[in-house]
Formats: structure tokens, C-alpha cells, sequence
């Protein structure tokens, strides 16, 4: 059997997993020129984030319960888990890209010149815009997770 704290967390990660998944569907949806067509898309890299982004609340809600919760702290694990998570998109592109019979990648190897000039013009800067997005992310969620925690021990206790 879990403890109270443990099912304030879980689902606390699930709102933030939910919440990440349906504001960014709809950001995706109204930015693209056919909503239709890039629902594909949409999904096959918001279920992950949005997994991630439910993990990662969860853990949050759990340092907050415990007390041991920062702004710091959480600006630093979202720039990593943001970074992080370009750098396996960037990778999955790419590799795709390289293994693709005719496309510019063919032959790159990590001792060409080449290599070099495609990872600082396109890995460096997505790196950097992804983890200052998750950095973003990991604030709002920590204000809207302590929130989400005093209502949620609040209630269950029969107070407000």
C-alpha cells in the first residue's frame, strides 16, 4: 500500500503530464499550416515529453512533500531533461538522415571537418533552446506543483 504522499505525487505527475500534453498539442496545432497532418508528429514527440514531463512532476511533488524542494534545484533539472531530450530527438534525425541512401550525410564520419560544422550549427543551438524551455518548465511546475500539493493535503485532511 503506498502512502498519501506517494498518491498526492503520482497524481500530481499525471496533472503535469496532462497538462503538458495539452497545452503543447494545442500550441502544435495551431502553429502548423494542416493540424490534420502533423498530429503524427504532435503525438510521436509529446507522448514521451509528456511522460518525462509526468515523471519529472511526480519527483517534484515528492521533494516538495519533503520539504527539500528548490527553484534552483528545478530550473537545473529541467534545462537537463529539456537538453537531454533534444539531444535523443537530434540524434534520431540525424541518424536517420546519415542511413538514408543519397542524402548530404552519407560518408559523415566524426573525424570530418563536416561532422563538426552540422553539430555546432544545428545540435548547439537546439541543445541550448530546448533546456532553456525545460528550464522554464521545471519553474512554472514547481509553483503550480506546490500549489497543486497544499490543495491536494488540504482536502484530503477535510480542510481548506
Amino acid at each position: 500500500m503506498t502512502t498519501h504522499a506517494e498518491m498526492v505525487a503520482r497524481k500530481i505527475g499525471r496533472i503535469d503530464a496532462l497538462l503538458f500534453f495539452v497545452v503543447w498539442s494545442c500550441i502544435g496545432a495551431a502553429s502548423a499550416t494542416n493540424p490534420a497532418g502533423s498530429l503524427p508528429l504532435i503525438i510521436f514527440l509529446l507522448v514521451p515529453a509528456s511522460a518525462l514531463v509526468g515523471w519529472r512532476g511526480a519527483a517534484s511533488a515528492r521533494l516538495i512533500l519533503a520539504g527539500t524542494a528548490s527553484l534552483q534545484r528545478s530550473a537545473t533539472e529541467g534545462f537537463v531533461w529539456g537538453a537531454i531530450f533534444i539531444l535523443l530527438i537530434w540524434l534520431w534525425g540525424v541518424s536517420n538522415a546519415a542511413l538514408a541512401a543519397g542524402t548530404v550525410l552519407d560518408g559523415l564520419s566524426p573525424f570530418q571537418f563536416e561532422f563538426w560544422a552540422v553539430v555546432a550549427t544545428t545540435l548547439l543551438p537546439a541543445v541550448g533552446i530546448g533546456g532553456s524551455i525545460g528550464s522554464l518548465h521545471g519553474v512554472v511546475f514547481l509553483y503550480l506543483n506546490r500549489w497543486l500539493c497544499t490543495g491536494l493535503t488540504l482536502r484530503s485532511r477535510g480542510t481548506r
